[in-house]
């Protein structure tokens, strides 16, 4: 799990939508989306806490519970992890994949998806500097 392969599926994701020619190709679209918001958020929770089990789809509610735990004084991101995680999950997995209903801005349902990656990635920073500054507190 990592981000330069949320990046990545997300890129595929975007590519897809603009050579679309019909319903099934923005579904697949929208379906690479969803794929890229968990890569990014399953990725977050792996580097903070291995020892939670992202087998299967965590729910909204466990991602919610996860990024208050963890991060919860950070309040500087637009897109905050789980309410970009539950959008891709409902929109772009449930609804368009799932139910065959894509009848919203597929594209503006990807730009929030990169702007949950950009969540990611500032989460995975600061998890990163405050793991380096226990270590060092504990002279490691």
């Amino acid at each position: 799990m990592s981000i330069k392969i949320a990046k990545a599926t997300l890129g595929r994701a975007f590519a897809e939508l603009r050579r679309a020619r019909d319903r099934e190709d923005e579904r697949q679209a929208g379906e690479k989306g969803w794929r890229a918001a968990r890569e990014a958020v399953y990725a977050v929770i792996a580097a903070v806490d291995p020892s939670i089990s992202l087998k299967g789809t965590l729910g909204y509610g466990a991602v919610q519970k996860f990024e208050v735990q963890y991060f919860g004084k950070m309040t500087r991101n637009d897109q905050r992890l789980a309410s970009g995680y539950g959008q891709a999950l409902n929109y772009l997995h449930g609804q368009c994949f799932y139910e065959d209903v894509c009848e919203f801005d597929m594209e503006n349902q990807l730009a929030q998806v990169g702007k949950l990656m950009e969540c990611a990635e500032e989460y995975l920073e600061y998890a990163s500097f405050a793991h380096k500054a226990k270590r060092k507190k504990r002279g490691k």
